[in-house]
């Protein structure tokens, strides 16, 4: 059974189960004049934002302004709400493992645990080449 919405000719708005889309329309259970078809309420929410990821995060005491109380504040809050929704929604949180590396030759491409060392070494540029 499909649910409509219905308003009658004296303005009474109901809504009807019709077991077919082409079934003709009910009178009104109020008033019992003739009704037409109105268009579904159709429920739109703001758009979600997630916040910064962990790779937009401040890493240093220069991005909070110095540890700027009101930016640090700023951040907790934004970062809090981030992973709130990353425990609802697993795909958000990204790649979660350690990082064993990510500094000098691992600054472009994180060393993270499980990751192949041999492949990782052989992704990563010899000294002088671009």
């Amino acid at each position: 059974m499909i649910l409509y919405d219905f308003r009658c000719l004296d303005g009474h708005d109901f809504e009807a189960g019709l077991t077919s889309m082409f079934a003709d329309d009910p009178a009104c259970p109020v008033c019992s004049s003739a009704a037409k078809r109105k268009p579904s309420r159709v429920g739109l929410s703001g758009r979600v934002d997630p916040g910064p990821s962990k790779e937009d995060r401040p890493r240093s005491w220069q991005q909070v302004n110095g540890g700027d109380p009101d930016t640090v504040r700023a951040w907790q809050r934004s970062i809090e709400k981030r992973e709130k929704l990353e425990d609802h929604y697993a795909e958000l949180a990204g790649d979660n493992r350690p990082v064993l590396a990510h500094e000098g030759i691992f600054a472009g491409q994180p060393l993270r645990v499980g990751d192949d060392i041999n492949a990782a070494m052989k992704s990563v540029p010899k000294h002088g080449e671009p």
